[in-house]
This record gives structure tokens, sequence and C-alpha cells, in this order.
């Protein structure tokens, strides 16, 4: 294997402000117990739980030099996959896992003092590592990221995991009832101190649904060990901030960036209107066509059609369904989308489109929420989960499909309820309701 070296750059620890370079093993996965690891087994797919895995592999991919009380540390994090004689260099499919190791320097040298497994999703290259020591001197701790559920005690030959959120049990009763409790967003191992986000609790309620204007509320609390688990100090401890006052610069950006598309997207739209970046096509059965009213009322004047579907020629791609109607929807009210950019069955795939059928509206207006439909799209986030909230940080339920596997991109939801923002909520075809992320209107192939 390749040998990786590190360059060290804090002043602290050189005693000045040149570089070292320290010479920094390979990962390797030599004595790790990974056929019978929990996260190993867990993060199988299904289909691959009961067949024989040869042997594994692994590749670095990010070194990070650290210090804890003059301490150095380098943590590790390398992508795992599965060894296989007929692929070039052995290397066969990526897992579904990385390896964390960590490394403790005394006078020079570096000796692993623990490596251990933890989930990865592939197709989304997450979640990211940014890894911290901190806490108490003689048992520092060591997290991967802020929000993660596991953190690692750092002890004088081992790295041992532990809930990092067995507190939020104990914090919940401190939220009104009804609240939705969300996820951590940190816990500070030094002040020892937590953080929860909570939104409201019927947030996925299609009569009241939730928007992603809403970036939640924050319970801090203060936090003590309690032998070897982490819990709450004292109840009295506990105080609510609002999201922003505690938002770090990099999500402080990403914040000003949203509420920037958000404003470009509310632009233009009637008052009382959510707005949406979605797409969706028509589910209207009726022969000429779904109506576009003036306003989101079953009463208000039809101001023109979305053509119903029509078949095309046999193709792979279509199959033998009817292609549907497509367009943007830009908002939503009590029941109703705002939509625009109709386009009529098949034109988006370059089928010409007969002059004798019934012409799509040019202009925008309302349409039924019961009557559109879409395709589940790559949000950026698990699959398999819906959200509590339209927010990444909301609590989240396991879905299910038909099938019942896991939620995925090779589908589409039974019913579109509401959005906001890039959100839906939906109802999907086992009857779980929840928020997904990203919808699209491609009825050729799925929208990854």
């Amino acid at each position: 294997m390749k040998r990786l070296v590190l360059v060290l750059l804090t002043s602290a620890w050189l005693g000045g402000g040149a570089a070292a370079e320290i010479s920094t093993p390979a990962c390797s996965t030599d004595g790790l117990a990974w056929r019978t690891d929990a996260v190993f087994q867990a993060a199988l797919h299904p289909a691959l739980r009961h067949q024989r895995i040869d042997g594994i592999l692994c590749r670095t991919v990010q070194v990070f030099a650290l210090g804890h009380a003059g301490t150095r540390f380098t943590v590790l994090r390398s992508k795992v996959y599965e060894r296989s004689s007929s692929s070039p260099g052995g290397v066969g499919a990526q897992l579904r896992v990385n390896l964390i190791s960590v490394l403790r320097w005394d006078n020079g040298a570096g000796t692993v003092i623990g490596r251990f497994l933890v989930p990865y999703d592939v197709s989304r290259d997450a979640p990211s590592v940014a890894p911290e020591i901190a806490g108490d001197p003689a048992n520092p701790v060591l997290t991967l990221a802020p929000g993660l559920a596991v953190a690692y005690r750092i002890e004088p030959g081992a790295v041992t995991p532990f809930r990092a959120d067995a507190w939020v049990g104990q914090a919940e009763r401190l939220v009104s009832r009804g609240a939705g409790i969300g996820q951590v967003l940190k816990v500070d191992f030094t002040r020892l101190e937590g953080r929860l986000v909570f939104f409201r609790g019927d947030a996925d309620d299609p009569a009241s649904p939730g928007s992603v204007s809403d970036r939640g509320s924050v319970l801090v609390v203060r936090l003590a060990w309690h032998g070897e688990t982490l819990g709450l100090a004292h109840d009295d401890e506990a105080r609510f901030e609002s999201r922003a006052a505690l938002t770090e610069p990099a999500e402080a950006a990403a914040a000003a960036s949203e509420d920037a598309a958000r404003a470009r997207l509310r632009a233009g739209l009637p008052d009382g209107a959510e707005p949406c970046d979605l797409a969706g096509w028509s589910n209207d059965a009726d022969p000429r066509g779904m109506n576009v009213r003036a306003a989101p009322s079953a009463r208000a004047r039809v101001l023109g059609q979305v053509p119903p579907a029509r078949p095309l020629p046999a193709r792979e791609a279509f199959g033998d369904q009817p292609v549907k109607s497509e367009f943007r929807i830009l908002g939503f009210h009590d029941g109703w989308f705002l939509i625009d950019k109709i386009q009529a069955p098949g034109v988006a795939y370059g089928e010409r489109y007969p002059v004798s059928l019934p012409r799509p509206f040019a202009g925008r207006g309302w349409v039924s929420a019961g009557l559109v439909g879409a395709a589940y799209a790559n949000g950026g986030l698990p699959t398999g989960r819906l959200y509590r909230a339209p927010h990444a940080d909301a609590a989240t339920r396991e879905a299910l499909d038909e099938a019942g596997q896991p939620l995925s991109l090779d589908g589409s939801p039974r019913h579109i309820l509401a959005c906001s923002g890039a959100w839906a909520l939906v109802e999907t075809r086992a009857g779980t309701r929840g928020w997904w992320r990203s919808l699209c209107s491609n009825q050729a192939t799925n929208c990854s």
C-alpha cells in the first residue's frame, strides 16, 4: 500500500510556523472483525447479506491532524471496497461503510489506538467528516461531525463508542407537548452542552403544512456524565434559543443563500401562496384535460387546460403507459398548486404534438393538488426516510415502497399533499406521510 505523508502546520505543536512532515501509515483492515461488525452488516443491501464476501480493502481519502491538551492525534477516513479477483487491481464494489483509524503520536511515532466502521452513503458521499477532539484531557472525546448520534471516548489504548444523544429522551419533556422534536445539532464536549432542534408538531399535516422558512427553534441544555452515560445536568439550566442566534458561519451563509432563493421564488406570487420549486405531471383522467383556474378554488374561472395523457409509439423509455403533460410547480395554497410552463405529452422528449389535440394553457394558474403527480428525485438526502417537517434537521420516519423496500428514486408518491421550496409533503403508495426533498416530472428515467 502507498504511504501517506501528513503535513502539520499547527505552530502550537511545532513551536513555530514551519511545516513538518510526519510519516503516516495507510489504512489497514488487518485484524478488523468486519464480518460480524454490526455497522457493516446493517450497511449491506438486504440482497447481499447472505452472499459471501471474500475480503475487503480500504483506501484513505482524508487525513485530519488534531491536537488536544498537548497530545497529537491523526484521524484517517478511508473508503472500503469488496476484494475482487476479477476486477482491476482486485478492487470490487464500494461498500456502504467508511473505516475510521485513530492514531496517537508519541515521540514522533504514531500508534493506531482505534479502528472502527461507520455508515456511509456512497451515492451522496455522506455524511461528511469534520472530526474534533474535546473534553476532559484525561478522557477526551472524538466526534466525527456535529450532529452524529455516536461519539468515541479516547482511552489510553482504545477508542470506545458511546451514544452522544443519550440525553435526548430527557430533554424532550422540556419542550411543549405537540412539538416535533428534530435532530441533535451539536454536542459540545468542552462546555458539556447539547443543542436539540424542534419544529411544529403538525408540520406534516396537510391541513397545516410546514414551511422551509421555519428553521425551527433550539433547546440548549447543560449535560453531565452519569457514570459512562451522557445525561442532563439540571432541568433549570435549559434555555430556548432562535436558530439564527446559534447558527455557525457556514450554516449562516447557506441560510442566507436559501433566503435569497426563496425571495426569488416568492417574487410575483399571489398573496398567501407558499413558494415552491418542483415539477410534476397531470394525473387527471378527464379526456378533456385538467382545468387550470384563476384562483385556488373549484369555483374560480377556468383559464385553460393541461392536455390529457396520450399514448406514444412503443419505446423502451415509456413502455406501454400513456405519457402525461408536465409542468413547473410554483406555489401552494390550501390544496391547490400554482403551475406554469405546461408541456403537452411527449414534447419534453422531442415528440411532435399534433395540432388537432387540445393545446396546453400558456400562462400560469391553479390546479387541484389531488390531480397532480410526480416522481421522487434526488434531493441529496438519505433514501428510505420521510421528514416530519421540510428541513433536513427535522425528525424522520422510515418509508417503504409497496414491495417493502426502502423508498428510493424508482417510484412516485400516491398523493402530493403540499409543497414548500424544494420539498413536497407526500403520501407514499404504502400509506406513509411525510416530507421528501425534490420531485421531478421525468417519465423516461429516474431522477437521480
